[in-house]
């Protein structure tokens, strides 16, 4: 683990040692782990609804701020001081901190998993809570992500140690390239320390606007769409959708490792990043497995908006996705869009994952928490044990056994660890002479962590769709045989689709 160190006076970043490690930034005293202590209070975040002990990843409720009042001991009584102001709820909270004179309980609140009021996903606030008068000062309202951690599960934001009121944070949203700042929690103001991405930024900024769309599913149709560079109203262009998740900081992929929307856009496409609502889906439905139809509906409903709108070309639209985004998107393929001609997905670029197969049961998932009968995560998706499965639940979902009415080309760009999952679907539409290439990564895990591999991966999305949606072919020369593939991969599902 590498560390460094920021001189705000010299304006220097340096790397760090033994000598100058950054230290853990919690608060000091018994508080550990998103909390803060004054002399009178410990400050924690509870949860305003249900929280599953065995699964607390899959909340979808808010939380809120509370105060538990501290014994000459040091100790939290039982008494405990919850805070009632709107303000104090929200989908993600962490506490920053006490003011100088501990009259106030600094926050910051993040809607980044689901809905909060009217926000969408990727605003990001600031607040100073004060429980005496028990009102909420607003101290800093951005559309930008903040954070100071970046994890394999994208932008978290980690205890910031409050220094002269003063925090430092990387700021990003989706048209913003991460910067070094801090912010003051008296004022507001902010300062920036460190931006390395002036140039990137100037390419970015104000093309990323947030879209709603009417649903029938009753979850909402949300997503960043990104026009055209050369985009000229009144014309309909091709559109590529990646999914399954937003607001996470700056666009490069949807959630991750799809085709990069500003690139997409660079070469004449509508990108439009889809935010599916999953933890309020999984919370909300018994039957999880309706988490694929949902999604689809979603997407589908988007495509009409945007031919409605007069935007994009109804017939060259591109599905992405990346572990979710895979499972649905290929679910879409088989059960829904795939079957309407008027909702045809005219390429897929998927970068890992399948909707459930047999294979995913008898090779992976074998562990007797997962295979339980009650609380297993196949008795939640309503997948009963497939050497038992009269009503044929498996055969149903499996999207291998409807590769014959699959006319969508499909690109799989996976990890050495993940690929077998994806075998069913690539070879079941190969048998069937359908357009389908596989390439597997060495050494990556569920997310790609080499920058080699991820150029390779979103370069090769982007020829993808470029080639299949626009007829257009990179002319570098080291790519010669991959058009030769793939103008073979044309004919013979020209030839394919004809015989059958």
């Amino acid at each position: 683990t590498s560390t460094a160190v920021f001189n705000i006076r010299r304006g220097e970043l340096t790397l760090g040692g033994a000598d100058n490690a950054v230290h853990s930034m919690s608060s000091a005293g018994a508080c550990s782990v998103n909390c803060a202590e004054s002399r009178a209070y410990r400050a924690t975040v509870v949860a305003s609804g249900n929280l599953s002990a065995a699964r607390p990843h899959e909340y979808a409720g808010q939380y809120s701020v509370q105060l538990e009042p501290k014994t000459p001991t040091g100790k939290s009584s039982k008494a405990a001081i919850k805070c009632t102001v709107a303000e104090c709820r929200a989908n993600q909270i962490t506490i920053l901190g006490w003011s100088p004179d501990e009259s106030e309980i600094y926050y910051l609140a993040d809607p980044l998993l689901g809905r909060l009021g009217a926000l969408l996903p990727g605003h990001t606030a600031i607040y100073g809570w004060n429980p005496q008068r028990n009102v909420v000062r607003t101290i800093h309202d951005s559309q930008d992500r903040l954070y100071n951690l970046a994890s394999s599960w994208g932008p978290t934001l980690i205890d910031a140690r409050v220094v002269k009121q003063e925090i430092v944070v990387v700021a990003a949203s989706a048209d913003q390239p991460p910067r070094l700042q801090t912010i003051n929690l008296a004022s507001g103001a902010t300062r920036t320390l460190f931006d390395p991405n002036a140039e990137l930024r100037r390419l970015t900024h104000g093309r990323a606007v947030w879209h709603t769309w009417p649903t029938s599913s009753g979850y909402p149709g949300r997503g960043i769409v990104v026009l055209p560079d050369e985009y000229r109203p009144g014309a309909r262009y091709p559109l590529i959708i990646t999914s399954y998740s937003c607001g996470g900081g700056l666009l490069r992929g949807g959630g991750s490792d799809n085709a990069p929307e500003f690139v997409a856009a660079r070469h004449g496409f509508v990108a439009i990043c889809v935010d599916i609502p999953i933890w309020e889906i999984i919370a909300r439905e018994p039957d999880t497995s309706r988490m694929y139809p949902i999604a689809c509906s979603v997407v589908t409903e988007l495509i009409a908006d945007q031919d409605k709108a007069g935007i994009i070309d109804r017939s060259r639209v591109g599905l992405c996705g990346h572990s979710f985004g895979a499972d649905f998107g290929s679910y879409c393929l088989g059960h829904s869009l795939g079957k309407d001609p008027s909702h045809v997905i005219a390429a897929a670029a998927f970068r890992s994952g399948s909707v459930l197969e047999r294979a995913h049961w008898d090779l992976f998932d074998t562990a007797a928490w997962m295979r339980d009968p009650v609380n297993g995560i196949y008795a939640r998706l309503h997948l009963p044990d497939p050497r038992n499965d009269p009503a044929g639940r498996w055969r149903d979902i499996s999207v291998a056994n409807k590769a014959a009415q699959i006319n969508t080309p499909l690109l799989i760009q996976a990890g050495d660890t993940e690929y077998l999952k994806s075998l069913p679907l690539w070879s079941a539409l190969r048998d069937e002479g359908k357009a389908v290439e596989m390439h597997v990564f060495p050494e990556e895990p569920h997310r790609l962590i080499q920058p080699a591999h991820q150029l390779m991966n979103f370069e090769r999305q982007i020829d993808w769709f470029r080639f299949w949606l626009k007829s257009e072919e990179d002319e570098a020369p080291s790519k010669r045989s991959q058009y030769e593939r793939w103008r073979g991969l044309r004919e013979a599902s020209r030839a394919a689709a004809q015989s059958g």
